[in-house]
């Protein structure tokens, strides 16, 4: 019988609020269209639960979105993890398509 072996990192007693910063390139769209599309993505991404807060912008030219978000997560890992999949499920329900994220930043401290 083969042996098996786990290991885990211990959880912190609690969750923790991460401020994130993404970039985010959508699919060719009418500049126009999704200037009108971005209250709706932030207001999808604000109802989601454990974002404490969110902001999203649109960058030259366009087609290019910084999104700050502050989400619950129990380590940096999961926050990003959750900051990627909650981007590209909200940015589908609001018309924008599916965006490739370009990167994310850890933007402050986390704290309780």
């Amino acid at each position: 019988m083969a042996t098996r072996s786990s290991t885990t990192s211990p959880r912190p007693a609690s969750v923790i609020a991460w401020p994130l910063t993404l970039e985010a390139e959508l699919p060719e769209r009418d500049v126009a269209h999704i200037e009108g599309l971005l209250p709706i993505l932030a207001r999808h991404m604000a109802d989601a639960g454990g974002v404490r807060a969110v902001t999203v912008e649109a960058l030259a030219p366009g087609r290019l979105l910084r999104v700050e978000v502050t989400l619950e997560a129990w380590d940096l890992v999961e926050a990003v993890s959750r900051a990627i999949a909650l981007l590209r499920s909200c940015a589908r329900r609001a018309g924008l398509g599916r965006p490739i994220v370009l990167g994310v930043l850890s933007t402050g401290t986390p704290g309780p």
